[in-house]
């Protein structure tokens, strides 16, 4: 089988393309002259940018282009005139599959999950609702096996170029100047560590609550951490609940972060900038393993949330906690630790995430720096 132009086909949210970088050093690590290009989203652009294991960046954006549409026929031609020896689809929908077949891209690989499967050439039976392995290793089984070929997995990664680092530079000199009274100079000269804090989920799965959130902030501050309060462009309000329930200011993003392109690279730069991150199940969880930081990360009880899943990959020094699963159906609860499903509101046990106790959050902290002169005790 060749694997000399490859195109890998990955179009959904942020944590399930950082999730995919793995596949791309696999790829690279069997063949290294290997051309590997990637189709996207607009939004996740940036988890494949500066990688110099990737090619070029093809976006095919569905929100604007239907597939009846010329700008639609144009990708189709595009991609055709790449000549691709091979195709992995590794999220497979109904748009992600045509676009392959339409190109045609003769070998064209994709798991066996959906109907649509029937435009591939060979179609790899996973069951990842079984939540067995880990995303990352599904989408590495699916070459895997697909090839023929065996490699040793690697971590994902993340890269930004020099235009992010300098503005995640100047943006905390900036804020650090008018919320501390002191430069980022000054600061890392302190010792002081500063924690990335991200409350938001994407409605992805069930989360703590706002008012959990501020006062895990709070304890944080008043344990010595300075917080970095991460929020997304469309989690204004979130921000602004939580900063209304705080009695000192945080640093934060600004909207202007959000302007002019690259937010996700300003996001990875500033997140390089911090020494840890608590975030749940999301992009940003995943975004701070890659970038090799050590992470705490809050998953629900929920099966198919599952932290052996969607938990950070070959991350060392991550720190996992997942309340107890309770629900008012005791015929929910699989694997005596799992909701099958959540019933929101209709449980009486919910919101299950604010059951978890701040101090295990710090303490899992702190266990990442006990090595560390400076650790905090609670």
């Amino acid at each position: 089988m060749k694997l000399n132009k490859i195109l890998i086909i990955r179009t959904d949210r942020l944590g399930d393309c950082i999730l995919s970088t793995p596949v791309i050093a696999a790829l690279k690590s069997v063949n290294k002259n290997a051309i590997v290009d990637i189709l996207t989203s607009p939004y996740t652009v940036d988890v494949f940018a500066d990688n110099p294991c990737v090619g070029d960046i093809i976006i095919d954006d569905p929100s604007k282009h239907s597939v009846f549409s010329n700008e639609f026929r144009a990708l189709i031609k595009k991609i055709a005139a790449r000549q691709y020896d091979i195709c992995f689809i590794l999220h497979i929908t109904a748009r992600a599959a045509l676009i392959p077949f339409l190109a045609r891209i003769p070998v064209r690989v994709s798991p066996a999950s959906k109907i649509y499967q029937f435009l591939s050439t060979a179609r790899i039976r996973q069951k990842r609702s079984a939540c067995e392995f880990n995303e990352a290793e599904y989408n590495l089984d699916l070459i895997r096996r697909s090839c023929g070929i065996d490699f040793k997995n690697q971590p994902p990664r993340l890269f930004y170029d020099q235009a992010a680092a300098g503005f995640a530079d100047s943006y905390l000199n900036e804020i650090l100047i008018e919320l501390r009274n002191i430069n980022y100079d000054e600061f890392k000269k302190s010792g002081r560590k500063l924690i990335l804090v991200h409350p938001g989920s994407g409605g992805s799965a069930v989360n703590m609550s706002p008012h959990k959130y501020a006062e895990l902030i709070e304890r944080l501050y008043g344990c010595g951490y300075e917080i970095f309060l991460s929020t997304g462009p469309a989690e204004e309000n979130l921000r602004e609940t939580i900063l209304s329930k705080l009695s000192f200011r945080p640093l934060y993003y600004k909207n202007e972060i959000f302007m002019g392109g690259s937010a996700l690279k300003k996001t990875f730069a500033l997140i390089s900038r911090c020494a840890a991150a608590i975030a749940p199940s999301t992009g940003i969880m995943h975004a701070a393993a890659a970038l090799e930081k050590p992470v705490v990360a809050l998953f629900c009880p929920i099966f198919v949330c599952a932290p052996r899943r969607w938990g950070p990959y070959m991350s060392a020094s991550a720190r996992i906690i997942t309340p107890d699963a309770v629900s008012s159906d005791k015929c929910n609860i699989i694997n005596q630790k799992y909701c099958i499903k959540c019933s929101g509101m209709e449980c009486k046990h919910y919101n299950c995430m604010d059951k978890i106790e701040i101090k295990e959050i710090i303490d899992k902290l702190n266990s990442i720096f006990i090595n560390a002169k400076s650790t905090i005790k609670v």
